[in-house]
């Protein structure tokens, strides 16, 4: 009858569930329970080192060990408050680590100390350590011993240098030891263990998470819902059977403890899509941070002056990047956009799509591309599938010629997703015209200062304005007022050569002025195509660059720290532009080649390498 009565249960949940789109947008982190102990590696040894080498290797998002404190002071990895010798059972606080040493784990690893499991977790960047803190006997009352193992945990920890939330989840049966974490380190997650308390009083003890185990929601599944109001963390252990698992994930739990975690990723994965904001992640490559809008590159509202046309290309999302990890199989971005410019010489891929990297061996590959549909450009654009399920360092690139309102990431159910830190260094403004805003490569991740950035590791901040880049006062005020090391120009590729001559000085002591030493990189314009025949224009070109090139030598002379570099788009066969003006994908790439090594080494002089 019980049986019966759950499997009606579970059904009504997912009947429930399915009738409320905020179902995809829960995620449950999985947590093995005293590591991942079933693993064949672990020869099913729980607590062991190799258990907990186990859950690494499956990128569970924690990894859950038991700390309990031997007769000397000494804290160790053990469940059970007693070790086995023969027949014989021995109470951990009454033999010294001496003693309890000699008897190795059944798998035969060396018992592990909290130093050693530790030392060994440190190395698992994507998984956590769930330390559960044991309550200890207290001979003489008061709660020496329980201090003594907080405070020797916390050490440890910190030796390690996974003392911090991101790293580490505290959980314990004491309400003892969980009042005093949460009072002293009030920025970690704590969690009670016990079930005998609501969340209400569970909070009011200043203590910010419950693991409970899963029967105790089942007679109490108001206090899930509860907790979350509260603001509170929801753990639950040990769930290990689909239908507990299911009801679980119906609740609404977060975090689920459980001795089948692979169980647990193959039933999320069934449930569907995970999506997070890409602003939660790492947003790379934003000339300005300061934007009241994540995607914009511009908060145009403080710099007036700006035209129609100057506002809408400063506020696009060219440029910007997302770089976050994650070990799902398949991955996804839909879209909220404010504008999606259309197609125009360019793919629409380009204009409103997404393009992704991962590196591998040290370099980045190309990994997948996606564009929502004309028809619905509110679906989710599948970007790839059918990775491997490793965890992977990947790098999304935003499009080019859209304003955005929200970009959501999506992963398969099971699969965990972080932000990474930023793969590049320094901070390089560039600012150009459409070839720097890349028009007419194919996709986002082709524009030359990308391209530049995953050779060189160096982070350019680009802000091209695709035909509005004309050395106006207002960008100079923009670019001044940014956080840089240097800046890159490709200032001569919309400017008439009279705008050029009459603006060029104003704008390089208007940067100078915020930034006296930093290093000022021109580029002269490419060679356009359209000079291969057409009389009148291999003139115009001839004179307009000419012209740039002397201009910039004055500036050399009047200016410190003033260069020009000649980037080149083109081979001898002239077959790398698209349009007789802007370069295709190869195009783009020879610049960024020809560009690299004169920069560098302009760059180094400043330290910047």
């Amino acid at each position: 009858m019980k049986q019966v009565f759950l499997r009606v249960a579970v059904w009504a949940v997912f009947a429930v569930i399915s009738s409320f789109g905020a179902f995809a947008q829960q995620h449950v982190h999985i947590v093995g329970h005293r590591g991942f102990w079933k693993a064949e590696s672990a020869a099913n040894t729980q607590n062991s080192i190799a258990s907990l080498r186990a859950a690494g290797a499956e990128s569970l998002w924690g990894s859950e060990f038991d700390v309990q404190l031997t007769s000397d002071g000494v804290a160790i990895v053990n469940h059970d408050p007693t070790v086995r010798r023969g027949a014989e059972k021995l109470r951990i606080d009454e033999h010294t680590w001496k003693e309890l040493s000699k008897l190795d784990l059944a798998n035969g690893e060396k018992r592990p100390t909290l130093d050693s499991y530790v030392a060994e977790g440190a190395k698992l960047t994507d998984t956590r350590l769930v330390v559960e803190l044991k309550p200890q006997r207290e001979p003489g009352g008061g709660h020496q011993r329980e201090d003594l193992l907080v405070d020797e945990t916390v050490r440890i920890l910190r030796k390690y240098g996974v003392f911090t939330p991101g790293r580490t989840v505290f959980i314990s049966f004491s309400l003892y030891i969980c009042e005093r974490l949460a009072r002293e380190y009030p920025e970690f997650t704590t969690q009670y263990l016990e079930g005998d308390l609501s969340p209400a009083e569970v909070k009011a003890r200043g203590i910010n998470g419950i693991d409970y185990k899963y029967k105790v929601f089942r007679k109490h599944p108001e206090w899930v819902a509860e907790a979350k109001a509260l603001g509170m963390s929801v753990n639950t252990w040990t769930v290990d059977k689909e239908e507990d698992i299911l009801e679980m994930i119906g609740l609404g739990v977060e975090y689920i403890t459980s001795d089948e975690p692979l169980l647990v990723r193959k039933l999320l994965n069934k449930r569907g899509e995970y999506q997070v904001e890409a602003s939660d992640l790492t947003l790379v490559g934003k000339l300005r941070t300061d934007t009241p809008k994540v995607y914009n590159r511009i908060d145009t509202l403080a710099y007036p002056g700006l035209t129609r046309s100057e506002i809408s290309r400063a506020r696009m999302s060219a440029g910007i990047m997302v770089a976050f990890r994650t070990n799902a199989k398949r991955i996804s971005v839909q879209t909220d956009f404010e504008y999606r410019e259309g197609a125009l010489k360019s793919s629409q891929l380009l204009y409103s799509g997404y393009d992704l990297y991962i590196r591998k061996d040290g370099e980045w590959l190309w990994a997948g591309d996606g564009v929502s549909k004309n028809s619905d450009i509110s679906a989710p654009a599948e970007i790839v599938k059918a990775m491997d399920g490793s965890m992977h360092e990947c790098l999304l690139y935003l499009p080019m010629y859209s304003i955005l309102n929200s970009v959501r990431i999506g992963i398969d159910g099971g699969a965990e997703i972080y932000p990474s830190e930023n793969p590049f260094r320094h901070r390089v403004g560039i600012f150009g015209s459409s070839f720097t805003h890349a028009a007419c490569a194919s996709r986002p991740g082709l524009s030359y200062p990308a391209i530049f950035s995953r050779d060189t590791g160096i982070n350019l901040l680009s802000l091209g304005v695709s035909g509005q880049c004309k050395l106006q006062p207002v960008f100079a005020r923009i670019i001044a007022d940014a956080d840089i090391d240097a800046l890159i120009l490709d200032a001569f590729s919309n400017p008439k050569p009279e705008e050029v001559e009459e603006r060029l000085f104003p704008f390089i002591e208007t940067i100078q002025a915020k930034h006296p030493d930093i290093p000022i990189i021109f580029q002269t314009t490419i060679y356009r195509e359209w000079r291969n025949f057409n009389t009148r224009f291999i003139k115009y070109e001839a004179d307009r660059y000419d012209r740039c090139v002397a201009k910039v030598k004055e500036a050399q002379k009047k200016y410190k720290n003033i260069y020009l570099v000649y980037p080149n788009a083109t081979d001898e066969w002239h077959d790398t532009s698209a349009d007789g003006t802007h370069p295709n994908d190869r195009g783009y790439i020879l610049w960024a080649h020809s560009i690299e090594k004169p920069v560098l080494k302009i760059l180094a002089k400043y330290g910047i390498k």
